[in-house]
């Protein structure tokens, strides 16, 4: 197991990773901000691999030709968020940006869903969506395409929203079955269920969701049989461990098909000790392994909570700086595992863990 850092910086909060695998080199996107940033509101970084994860240099953007392909938004927060699949010769990116209230309270989409064919013909698709008693909904780039006559070009783009007048969180997905042409709001859990992060795999059995929720420490699966339309009621993923079931405990989640088949779900773990860990499932998400652990030496906060900037922002409380990890599998059948870490020192940084299962 080899832990690497890849950026780390004092006068930085670095955070909120996205990975992704290229024939030639693998990618690493995140944030980087003079202040504890959770809302995208500053830089977004770009640094490049060509050994799998060995070494990594810093990427401008606009240096490569694969940037605007992969990274086309107006701010950092929509390239966090987005989403990308291919579709009939076509890109199709999607991101949260979108999807905030205008002032008259309704939500659009319009600057974050379009197409981008190969020959740079760029078309925009508008919608206006007005969703009553939610204050803000969100994506999560952690998104589901199935491209095959079986599931008609399924598009399942896992969303949560925050309800008006209370601190309740729910779960939502944006579904489309022509290959994004088009989607529609879904309420996951009509009736009730406070989560938020989610992620999306495509199983034997259905479309299986991994779940986080700020209203308890328990990882949260459900499972659709429907394309996505219904899903069953949440509960907690467990494992057996001395002839005793106990609860996966942590958040949010990632989830991964390796080659043999297996599924991985990666995710944080913010209690003592706080770190990165894992899970796997050799039966299609219907029971799972013990925990893996990858990291256990966080759980602290980023000195960077002292500072401010004019008063201008508003910083969240200060706390557990750790976690969204988000995972592939390298050329060597390896795992690499990227994710935001707070040590000792209090130097919140983009790290990564090479690991075999």
């Amino acid at each position: 197991m080899k832990h690497t850092i890849i950026f780390k910086s004092k006068n930085r909060y670095s955070s909120f990773p996205l990975l992704k695998k290229l024939s030639d080199r693998i990618l690493i996107g995140f944030f980087s901000a003079p202040i504890p940033d959770h809302m995208g509101l500053f830089w977004w970084n770009i640094f490049e691999s060509f050994d799998q994860g060995e070494t990594w240099r810093y990427t401008q953007k606009g240096e490569s030709l694969y940037d605007w392909d992969l990274l086309p938004a107006k701010s950092p927060r929509e390239i966090s968020d987005r989403f990308i699949c291919e579709h009939d010769g076509l890109k199709i990116f999607t991101g949260s940006y979108g999807f905030a209230f205008e002032k008259d309270r309704r939500i659009s989409k319009s600057t974050s869903l379009f197409h981008k064919s190969f020959s740079d013909n760029l078309k925009t698709y508008q919608k206006i969506y007005e969703i009553p008693g939610i204050d803000i909904i969100l994506t999560f780039p952690r998104s589901l395409q199935i491209n095959d006559s079986k599931h008609e070009n399924l598009i399942l783009i896992p969303a949560y929203a925050l309800l008006s007048g209370s601190n309740l969180s729910r779960c939502f997905v944006w579904r489309s079955s022509n290959g994004g042409k088009d989607f529609h709001l879904w309420n996951m859990f009509p009736d009730g269920v406070d989560g938020n992060e989610m992620a999306f795999i495509n199983t034997k059995n259905g479309i299986l969701a991994h779940i986080r929720s700020d209203k308890h420490p328990y990882l949260m699966e459900s499972q659709s049989n429907d394309l996505g339309k219904t899903w069953t009621y949440p509960v907690n993923i467990s494992h057996r461990f001395n002839n005793k079931i106990k609860s996966i405990i942590g958040g949010p989640p990632h989830l991964l098909r390796l080659r043999d088949n297996r599924i991985l779900c990666s995710y944080g773990y913010r209690f003592t000790p706080m770190g990165i860990r894992a899970i796997i499932s050799t039966d299609e998400g219907k029971t799972w392994s013990a925990p893996i652990i990858l990291r256990e030496d966080g759980g602290y906060s980023s000195s960077l909570y002292k500072r401010r900037l004019k008063n201008k922002f508003k910083l969240p409380s200060a706390g557990n700086d750790i976690g969204y990890p988000v995972s592939i599998q390298i050329d060597d059948g390896s795992i690499l595992t990227a994710y935001y870490i707070t040590c000792k020192d209090q130097i919140t940084h983009i790290a990564t863990t090479k690991w075999k299962i």
